[in-house]
């Protein structure tokens, strides 16, 4: 069974400061962990919710932050389980 994660960006630009939420499970994630997987086992990083931190900070900076977005905030939240943030 794959997790389900939610994060939530706290962004602004110039104007505003909005949220947006993207969820995804860890196989649709593949890639990024794949890219991610030497840093991680440099680091010794091992629980999950880590590696799902690190996609957000990937995913703000390839998205998001070209778009011109500050990134203000980021959560992760395992929605199988209901709770559990991590900021």
């Amino acid at each position: 069974m794959t997790k389900r994660w939610t994060i939530e960006f706290r962004l602004c630009d110039d104007d505003a400061e909005c949220l947006i939420y993207k969820s995804f499970n860890l196989t649709e994630a593949r890639d990024i962990v794949k890219r991610l997987r030497e840093k991680i086992i440099d680091n010794g990083i091992s629980p999950i919710s880590t590696w799902v931190l690190e996609y957000g900070f990937i995913t703000f900076e390839e998205v998001y932050k070209a778009q011109g977005y500050t990134l203000m905030g980021l959560s992760v939240t395992d929605t199988r389980k209901g709770n559990g943030t991590i900021s």
